[in-house]
């Protein structure tokens, strides 16, 4: 995705063809992981960040790392 704000229409695309979506390696910060609960209002979002002890105890130096999203459609698309 490269980035949730280059990767979004992306994966509001996938939303709209697919029911259950996984994206692993998202490198959000535990704080802002709430972004990816406006990616579609017809699903619901599942979110862990790899960065929570990271950031609580210093200042992150280098690549951000981890994290994993699983978007389950709430509708009944049959």
């Amino acid at each position: 995705m490269h980035g949730i704000k280059q990767g979004s229409p992306y994966l509001k695309e996938l939303c709209c063809n697919h029911d259950i979506i996984f994206v692993q390696e998202h490198w959000l910060a535990p704080f802002n992981v709430s972004l990816l609960n406006d990616i579609c209002p017809d699903f619901v979002c599942y979110t862990t960040s790899a960065m929570g002890e990271v950031i609580s105890n210093n200042l992150l130096v280098g690549r951000p790392y981890g994290g994993l999203v699983v978007l389950l459609c709430l509708l009944d698309r049959t």
